[in-house]
């Protein structure tokens, strides 16, 4: 794991945090969207899983439609937002809540994938549990359905759709170190 630790890195959190904080009405907005559909992502995920195994296989839909370099580029472009973007749900999260001792981080050794994290009590903790764990989630699945009916009009946009459901997938699934068990918990 990897903490924001250079001048550089915490300058650009600073400056990422005084612009939620100018543009705070959006972003109230911003998390009630995100809360809502974090909410619905974990039994979407199991209903997801039901329908994997008894339908078998997967769908084409859930699978980018060619692999050319042009696509292999936009899985893993679509991979690293989608991961930033999913941290920085999170840290909107916080930065609603007035918390500004924010960590933003990477992870590269086993599960591969981003974090936040916050130095708050456990009252606070408590107050926010649930919209900082379903944020993530909710931005994944908001983009997964912006960009899904793109399988019937072009196939390198679909890609977006696809990589956002696995990673909402894999992040949703009831397990306890991932946003979906954490969720799963309350």
């Amino acid at each position: 794991m990897r903490l924001i630790k250079s001048i550089k890195e915490y300058r650009m959190l600073k400056k990422l945090i005084s612009f939620l904080i100018i543009h705070k009405n959006f972003f109230k907005l911003y998390e009630r969207i995100t809360y809502s559909l974090g909410l619905l992502s974990v039994p979407f995920i199991l209903i997801s899983i039901t329908f994997l195994i008894a339908y078998g296989s997967i769908p084409k839909i859930l699978l980018p439609s060619s692999l050319d370099y042009i696509s292999s580029f936009i899985i893993i472009s679509s991979f690293i937002i989608g991961i930033f973007l999913h941290e920085i749900s999170h840290v909107i999260i916080l930065t609603n809540r007035n918390i500004s001792n924010i960590n933003l981080g990477i992870s590269l050794r086993g599960i591969i994938g981003g974090f936040t994290s916050a130095n708050i009590d456990v009252k606070t903790y408590n107050e926010i549990v649930l919209p900082f764990y379903s944020s993530g989630l909710g931005l994944n699945f908001l983009l997964f359905l912006i960009f899904l009916p793109f399988f019937y009009i072009n196939s390198y946009l679909h890609i977006i759709s696809v990589i956002n459901f696995w990673l909402l997938f894999m992040n949703g699934i009831p397990a306890p170190f991932v946003d979906g068990g954490k969720l799963f918990e309350i």
